[in-house]
């Protein structure tokens, strides 16, 4: 079974007022993958762990014992809200 770490979207400054959108994206994609089966999600007091303690990828793997890393942010630009994703597969990325 693959393991999912999920980290808290990180909120453009001029958005500050929009953290609460950061938590609600956790809570939508934990709840989304811990319904997939052959996926598990590392707990949300892990994830929220990264708010406070930013920890560099490449420790990811060996600490949480995790596969993928989904992280993203929120911006605001011409008008609109951006929200973009980034996922990781830590098995087949090698860092320097």
């Amino acid at each position: 079974m693959k393991k999912i770490l999920i980290v808290p979207y990180q909120i453009d400054g001029k958005l500050k007022e929009l953290d609460y959108l950061s938590e609600g994206i956790l809570e939508e994609l934990l709840t989304l993958f811990s319904m997939s089966p052959g996926l598990n999600t590392t707990p949300r007091s892990t994830s929220l762990y990264f708010n406070t303690n930013p920890i560099p990828i490449n420790e990811i793997k060996e600490r949480f014992n995790a596969d993928f890393l989904i992280e993203g942010n929120v911006k605001y630009k011409e008008g609109t809200h951006q929200i973009s994703t980034r996922v990781f597969n830590i098995l087949i990325t090698h860092w320097q």
